[in-house]
């Protein structure tokens, strides 16, 4: 979200919300909301300007192009209002899960060739086509395998935005506690790394470069037991 705002994108909120709830209609609970969900990315978006760039984040299944006998999803009904065929991207189906034998068997062979590096990729067939997993979705993206530094997931780097630092916490020698590192000029901002610290004098954060970061550790009732900035803002060399 800090990204794409200095990128300058515009956030939309797109949420089922108040008396679309109770809107009378035909539509079952599910598909009432993935249709109000449409209606109001398009009445954010395209239907102020037709011209927009528009990048939507969903979870799940809202992203499916096509209603099943079960399930009418958000994207479906964005076709179906706006008449328009967005490229629908998936990055859950061919990520990795927390037992191999629950992968998809495609991701699985794609590891067994060599298909899957370091950077995430998506699956072509042999005539150069992205590889179609079931119906609705444009591209499936094969996540590369998390890699683990200092006990923490690399993937939290983000692609360089962010590098991991050790930071001191004497508080928590003694104690478990909860560390957290925030934006020291947007105090109610969500915090850019949270971690667990157990009887140890010091942690691993991943912190952006270029901001100001204060630390704030807690205890486990979650009352404030330290609060200090965290050096300089870092900058990339």
């Amino acid at each position: 979200m800090r990204h794409a705002l200095a990128l300058g994108y515009e956030i939309v909120g797109y949420e089922i919300r108040g008396s679309q709830k109770n809107t009378a209609d035909s539509r079952n609970e599910q598909a009432r909301r993935d249709y109000w969900q449409a209606r109001n990315l398009l009445d954010g978006t395209l239907s102020k300007d037709p011209d927009a760039k528009v990048l939507v984040h969903c979870g799940w299944a809202h992203l499916q192009e096509q209603p099943t006998s079960s399930w009418e999803p958000m994207a479906h009904f964005v076709r179906e209002i706006a008449g328009i065929d967005p490229l629908t991207v998936d990055q859950t189906l061919l990520g990795e899960r927390s037992e191999p034998g629950f992968e998809h068997v495609l991701r699985d062979e794609a590891e067994r060739q060599g298909l899957a590096g370091a950077d995430p990729v998506v699956l072509l067939t042999g005539g150069g086509e992205p590889m179609q997993i079931g119906a609705g979705i444009d591209l499936h993206v094969l996540s590369s395998r998390t890699r683990f530094v200092n006990g923490r997931p690399g993937w939290m780097e983000m692609s360089g935005r962010r590098r991991a630092v050790t930071v001191a916490v004497p508080e928590c020698r003694e104690t478990a506690c909860i560390v957290e590192a925030r934006n020291a000029e947007r105090a109610d901002e969500i915090a850019y790394d949270r971690m667990e610290a157990v009887r140890t004098d010091s942690v691993v954060l991943y912190l952006p470069y270029g901001a100001s970061v204060e630390l704030l550790l807690f205890d486990l009732e979650g009352n404030v037991i330290g609060r200090r900035p965290v050096g300089q803002a870092f900058q990339k060399d």
